[in-house]
């Protein structure tokens, strides 16, 4: 039923990049783990902004976020009450890729036995599509450079003229449209299909970035080439097994 939900909204925002949803429909497009930042605004008029983590939804009434860290007292003091006006902007990765923005207030304030905020589920949301076709989940280990370094990476999702790719937040740094090259071996042809183009987006999701490739022309052409190599295995595309009898 999640999927048929999905698909609705992506199928909707094919037609029009940008429109408002109801916030229940918005929140099945995101995945556990995905960074919230967060804009609140006190009794006071006064404006804090800060970074969290998406932890879940009952998916009619309530959001619950991780509680933001390296905060002092003050600032939990000041900001985060309840009832207090918020402004959220998060990104979904799932399909085409979505920028999701809403407006809603704090429901409540948990500090024991673990910090956690709930915010009302918002009336409705704003999103834009991010892409004009859907990246599919893959399993493919990859290398990149960086700083003139080799990276070891997990590529998350791939289309024709993009990918968006994992490490952890020590492992490296990006800039966006920094140009890249990314290195995917397929050890059974004694292949490596090498995938050039620029960054564009660049997010946080617990201890790692996702880094969002647009591929340039030659980047595009492989891409087509690694795509027919790839098979789906019920959860995500990995490599075709090959024959052992050609």
């Amino acid at each position: 039923m999640g999927l048929d939900k999905n698909k609705s909204v992506f199928s909707r925002l094919t037609q029009d990049r940008e429109r408002e949803i109801r916030g229940t429909e918005a929140m099945p497009i995101l995945s556990c783990g995905a960074e919230f930042v967060l804009h609140i605004t006190n009794a006071l008029g006064s404006r804090f902004r800060c970074e969290t983590m998406y932890l879940g939804t009952d998916l009619e009434s309530y959001i619950l976020l991780a509680f933001p860290q390296e905060l002092s007292a003050t600032e939990k003091k000041l900001f985060f009450n309840e009832g207090f006006r918020v402004s959220v902007k998060t990104e979904s990765q799932k399909g085409e890729g979505a920028l999701i923005q809403f407006s809603t207030q704090i429901m409540d304030v948990i500090h024991e036995p673990m910090e956690i905020i709930s915010l009302y589920m918002p009336q409705k949301a704003s999103i834009r599509q991010l892409r004009t076709e859907p990246r599919y989940e893959v399993d493919l280990k990859a290398a990149v450079n960086c700083n003139n370094r080799p990276l070891l990476i997990n590529i998350h999702d791939l289309s024709q003229h993009g990918c968006c790719f994992r490490l952890g937040i020590l492992e490296g740094q990006f800039e966006l449209n920094q140009t890249v090259e990314i290195e995917v071996p397929h050890k059974e042809l004694d292949m490596v299909y090498t995938l050039t183009g620029f960054v564009r987006s660049i997010s946080r999701r617990t201890s790692n970035f996702y880094i969002g490739v647009e591929f340039d022309e030659q980047g595009v052409q492989d891409a087509k080439k690694l795509l027919a190599k790839l098979i789906y295995n019920g959860s995500k595309l990995i490599f075709k097994q090959v024959s052992l009898t050609k």
